[in-house]
């Protein structure tokens, strides 16, 4: 990676290049190092005057920490890369981050906003947008909600990257219903009323729809059971 880096020293791909290392930072759960080179990358793309890459980037690193417990730095990232564009891609990036970091009325009305601002983007409304109102639901503790708000992500829910809708993110955030309701939901019958006890829901689970769960273990130091959350993941989507 270093060969590449310094090959990309004085062209465009620089900041795509740091970008990429950030990511690989967050995965390793380097989250300082990640953030200080997110933040360069970032930076760069802006001195280049690519704005809405530099908020994609923002946008990105905003996700990395809230999910890793990080909601101060989360919001902080996402404002800015709000303030630079307009972007649709990073609207919708926004409702899905609000919605995981609890703010539900911010991610109620982009979703809203972008729902009648683009009535006819299939996969907007198909897979992004429900994608972010399941991160409400689930912040509302209404698991079957969230369930029932993933169902039109299916078609799009096995692909990853930047052309990808949904990113996984269906998989991974039925992985992370607690066991009863993951229970209740292989049988088609998820209780609207559950609550998860402290048991069930302060734990990482080791569910192969559920990524994040490696960088959680390994964050925790317990880094056998994080290469078994990815590994068990990965066996998961080769049977699929």
């Amino acid at each position: 990676m270093q060969h590449e880096f310094d090959n990309a020293a004085d062209s465009g791909e620089w900041a795509s290049l740091l970008s990429s290392k950030a990511l690989a930072m967050y995965f390793e759960g380097r989250v300082g190092e990640a953030r200080e080179i997110g933040n360069s990358a970032a930076q760069m793309a802006e001195q280049q005057q690519l704005k809405e890459f530099a908020s994609a980037i923002r946008a990105t690193n905003s996700a990395f920490e809230a999910e890793l417990g990080y909601p101060d730095e989360a919001r902080r990232q996402l404002a800015v890369a709000l303030v630079a564009t307009d972007n649709k891609d990073i609207k919708s990036a926004a409702a899905i981050i609000l919605g995981r970091l609890g703010d539900a009325g911010r991610a109620q009305k982009l979703i809203g906003d972008l729902s009648k601002e683009y009535p006819s983007d299939t996969l907007l409304d198909k897979a992004v947008l429900p994608i972010a109102q399941a991160m409400i639901e689930l912040q509302r503790k209404q698991p079957a909600r969230a369930v029932d708000a993933l169902e039109s992500a299916r078609p799009f829910e096995m692909g990853g990257g930047p052309t990808a809708p949904a990113d996984y993110w269906p998989l991974y955030l039925r992985g992370g219903l607690p066991r009863p309701a993951r229970r209740e939901q292989s049988a088609g019958r998820i209780s609207e009323n559950h609550r998860p006890s402290r048991s069930e829901s302060d734990e990482p689970v080791v569910f192969p729809g559920a990524p994040g769960n490696g960088s959680r273990f390994r964050l925790a130091g317990r880094c056998t059971e994080g290469s078994r959350s990815l590994s068990g993941f990965f066996r998961f989507l080769e049977r699929r």
